[in-house]
């Protein structure tokens, strides 16, 4: 995730959005997710296998695509939010021993918690 916030077009997904800066977000949107909220999930170990974390990334993205339409919004969100789900896939490809060595980690710490 941290790879991710550091894309400058990464800034409008970094915290959660409000129907005070995004009026009638919630109405739009009914399941939100911000890379902060992706953030902690992955501290938490809450993401089982990258496929997992990429569904996150890709709701983001459609969210982002849902909201900022038909003249609401900024048109160039759901193009940023389109180029982080791209990077996101090209990392977690780049980084694949990694990424199936953390998974493994996942699934020990879970049999252990349980």
């Amino acid at each position: 995730v941290g790879d991710l916030m550091r894309f400058k077009v990464s800034a409008p997904f970094h915290k959660p959005v409000n129907n005070r800066t995004a009026p009638g977000y919630s109405q739009v949107v009914t399941n939100p997710i911000d890379l902060g909220q992706m953030s902690r999930k992955t501290r938490h170990c809450e993401y089982d296998s990258a496929s997992a974390f990429l569904a996150d990334v890709d709701l983001m993205r459609d969210n982002a695509a849902a909201y900022n339409t038909d003249g609401r919004g900024d048109v160039h969100v759901p193009v940023h939010a389109a180029h982080l789900a791209e990077k996101a896939r090209e990392l977690i490809a780049s980084r694949q021993e990694d990424v199936e060595r953390l998974e493994q980690e996942v699934i020990v710490q879970r049999a252990a918690d349980a």
